[in-house]
């Protein structure tokens, strides 16, 4: 290859590339006018051909190179058919002016045009180019001007076969691939960085618009965080700009409340410790001052430079949390509402048909059954949807606590004692965990087991036997509870589990039920950490599992034994102070055994039982607070009464707090004798006279349905308001007070502190019961869960204990 070969190919070349560079320079600006952009883009091939052609290498006399094909093809393929037709109209006319051999060069630039058109139109047309296109239309510049050869005189198209072919075939064919490679690569740059700016719009038209905002922040170790990003649903969301919190303007902390600002920073700092999503609610003041709720959740990534990041979102759930607060307000007035009138009219069928008013004749007993039957299926099924309301927003409390698992069953077994007789149904249990204990709710545990044993003697036939077993399984004891029952249909066990879900056989549907104890079951059991299967075949009975985990082995406490019952336990770390006591309380004619220590004092209450404890609060290096609290735990001195003496009685108070029932007087060191003299004859005192009992319960019906199931060997009250029940509580003493929460002038809970310690405290309340109140009071029952005749039998229990702890035992 001579010098001036290289040097007119080098020419060649960059005519190309500033043909490319043009193509590139064009780039995206006429995108939304194809048929403008494809007339541009074969003008500019068409100018690349005239500048080749205008300077030809003649590579035999009168034979000329030039990149007439290659511009040609490549005008197809990025050009279309129009681009091909300008550029190829250019050629022709450079090819006709330069006039030498014209009609086989023309013939040549329409075949290899045509060519690369018709290629592009079934190929290429709806898609961007590809390598393999870049090939097919390199062939078509070589291979299709080849048939020109026949134009030529024989001798010259030999010639040209022979010198010029080898040499201007693969010239052309690479120069084809070569320059659609350069056009190609800053079209695929083009089409890349518009696909990511059509992405990049897309996700910010997407977090713009989407509710609530969407933000990237870091956390520092004590739980600050920084926004580096945050959308524009801010402005909707909160009123502010996203600038105002990326730059600092605004702290995102200072408008949560304070009462929320540790919780909420210490999620963020336990994210920023262990690197690991947060969840959290709040409220958040907006710029107007007024309130919202919002819900937060991110999930933790790393940047390139390995720090850790927090991306997610934030949303208004304001009108939910408004939802919440509606839907409780009325559950609890549906349950107030509903649960009060059935109380009552349950509690008079109850009275009725159970013989209170007197003989009835066979026709009324029969119609008041029925009525007392149907109240009692209203009342499972108020209680059934309340239950199920509870589980699912997550409101049903569970205290779980180490059990004997038998001790349950059985208790399970007497609870459906009368349902056995009364369908003439037998049962056996069979202990193959004997001791097992486990870790249950026990209330919760019991209503499983109730409605597994109610379900089990109504499908059984009369005269048949329920099996109950417990086995013991690796983590946990499977309690069955077996029937042999028609069995349970096949297409509806699919189903059984769900809510107001019952067979469609008549006979099942004759059996009655909610539809919901099996689904509430089954929540409670998974609550328990345990679960709730079965096993059913058609005609041979259904077999129930309930998988309850296992306890670890607990120490029992040594039982109690009964001596000492006369004396008084001092408990005072002061020698002098336990000497004071002591001979204050012979001068009552009352002995004591003193203990010094919390341990010492513990000792003694296990081994002999009293009339009554006075308690220091503030022992040397103890607390006198683990004692009450041991006192309290024991059944056996649960109600045992307690004087506390202490130089911090306001302390104490506060320490005990709602444990508090049962403390007889709070003395102030130093002792004042009357006033402990006075303390101890109330806490030693014996009942005398009728027991009076103060009912606190705006709806009449319940106060005489209650009175009535208690029986007139009792003296009771009856008030309905508040303000009524402090004007009682001032000017009389009770020995129980009967409370109802739901009253017309406010709640009944506020009374609490109004009533004299040591009396007892009976809930009695359509409205469910917290735990934190249960605690404060001797016992609490809710409306239509609880009998009448239980409610009172509960009564005289409680009065029965109280008169028993304070009366000592004959000798």
């Amino acid at each position: 290859m001579s010098f001036e070969t290289v040097i007119h190919l080098i020419q060649s070349a960059s005519v190309l590339v500033v043909a490319a560079l043009l193509l590139a320079l064009l780039g995206s600006r006429l995108d939304r006018r194809p048929l403008t952009r494809r007339l541009v883009i074969g003008l500019i091939f068409g100018i690349a051909g005239f500048l080749s052609m205008a300077g030809p290498l003649e590579i035999l006399p009168g034979i000329l190179l030039d990149a007439r094909s290659v511009v040609i093809a490549l005008s197809a393929g990025f050009g279309g058919i129009v681009g091909v037709t300008v550029t190829a109209a250019i050629v022709i006319a450079v090819r006709l002016w330069i006039d030498s051999g014209a009609l086989p060069g023309v013939v040549g630039i329409v075949v290899t045009a045509l060519g690369g058109a018709l290629y592009w139109y079934f190929t290429a047309r709806h898609r961007p180019l590809k390598f393999q296109d870049l090939v097919a239309l390199g062939l078509v510049a070589t291979l299709l001007p080849l048939p020109t050869l026949l134009l030529l005189p024989k001798e010259t198209a030999l010639l040209l076969v022979k010198d010029a072919l080898p040499f201007t075939l693969p010239i052309n064919f690479a120069a084809t691939i070569l320059m659609g490679l350069l056009v190609l690569g800053d079209r695929q740059r083009r089409w890349a960085l518009s696909s990511m700016k059509d992405a990049v719009e897309r996700l910010q038209g997407v977090t713009d618009n989407a509710p609530g905002m969407f933000f990237q922040q870091k956390i520092s170790p004590d739980g600050k965080p920084t926004l580096l990003f945050v959308s524009k649903g801010v402005e909707r969301l909160l009123g502010v700009s996203p600038e105002d919190f990326v730059n600092g303007s605004i702290d995102p902390m200072s408008r949560v409340p304070d009462a929320y600002k540790e919780e909420v920073t210490a999620k963020l700092r336990q994210a920023a410790v262990n690197s690991t999503a947060w969840d959290l609610e709040t409220p958040y003041y907006m710029s107007n001052g007024s309130e919202i709720w919002l819900r937060g959740q991110a999930q933790p990534r790393q940047d390139d430079n390995g720090q850790t990041l927090w991306e997610g979102f934030l949303i208004d759930i304001t009108a939910q949390k408004q939802a919440e607060q509606m839907k409780n307000e009325f559950i609890s007035t549906v349950s107030h509402e509903l649960r009060t009138p059935l109380t009552s009219i349950r509690g008079s069928l109850g009275l009725i048909t159970g013989g209170a008013a007197g003989e009835l004749p066979p026709k009324a007993k029969t119609l008041l059954q029925i009525a007392q039957a149907n109240s009692e299926r209203l009342v499972r099924l108020i209680n059934d949807i309340l239950d199920m309301e509870r589980i699912e927003s997550g409101r049903m409390p569970f205290h779980i606590q180490a059990y004997g698992l038998r001790h349950l069953i059985d208790q399970a077994v007497e609870a459906n004692s009368g349902y056995f007789n009364e369908h003439s149904i037998g049962w056996t249990i069979k202990d193959n965990a004997p001791g097992a204990e486990v870790l249950v709710d026990s209330d919760r545990f019991h209503q499983v087991m109730n409605n597994l044993l109610s379900n089990a003697i109504k499908f059984s036939p009369a005269g048949g036997d329920v099996s109950i077993s417990l086995d013991s399984r690796p983590k946990s004891i499977r309690v069955s509870v077996s029937d042999r029952g028609p069995g349970i249909p096949e297409a509806f066990r699919t189903r059984i589990f769900g809510k107001f879900e019952q067979a469609d056989s008549s006979d099942t549907k004759q059996k009655g039920g909610t539809g919901l104890g099996l689904s509430i079951s089954k929540a409670i059991a998974e609550r328990l950490g345990g679960a709730l299967s079965f096993e059913s075949q058609a005609g041979q009975g259904t077999t129930f599992y309930v998988d309850v985990p296992i306890a670890e082995q607990i120490e029992l406490q040594a039982p109690l034994v009964t001596e000492g019952w006369d004396r008084v336990l001092v408990v005072e770390d002061d020698h002098d102070v336990a000497r004071l006591i002591k001979i204050l309380l012979q001068d009552e004619g009352i002995d004591c055994d003193i203990a010094h220590g919390v341990a010492s004092a513990k000792r003694l209450i296990r081994e002999n039982n009293y009339k009554a404890i006075t308690l220091d609060i503030r022992l040397a290096g103890e607390s006198g607070i683990e004692v009450f609290r041991d006192l309290r735990a024991n059944k056996a001195t649960e109600h045992l009464p307690v004087v506390v003496i202490s130089a911090i009685v306001d302390e104490a108070r506060a320490a005990i707090n709602g444990s508090a029932l049962g403390v007889v007087d709070w003395i102030q060191k130093p002792v004042d004798p009357e006033r402990f003299a006075l303390a101890i004859r109330k806490a030693c005192q014996t009942s005398a006279g009728k027991p009076r009992i103060l009912h606190i319960e705006d709806d009449l019906s319940v106060r005489e349905v209650i009175a009535a199931a208690i029986g007139d060997d009792v003296s009771i009250d009856g008030v309905t308001t508040s303000a009524e029940a402090l004007e009682r509580l001032a000017g009389n003493n009770y020995s129980t007070v009967i409370l109802d929460l739901s009253l017309p002038d406010g709640s009944g809970a506020d009374l609490l502190p109004f009533i004299p310690t040591g009396t007892a405290v009976i809930i009695f309340s359509a409205m469910d019961i917290s735990e934190a109140l249960k605690q404060q009071v001797t016992a609490a029952l809710t409306k239509t869960r609880t009998t009448e005749i239980d409610v009172a039998k509960v009564i005289r229990d409680v009065m029965a204990k109280s008169v028993a702890s304070r009366t000592p035992e004959k000798t």
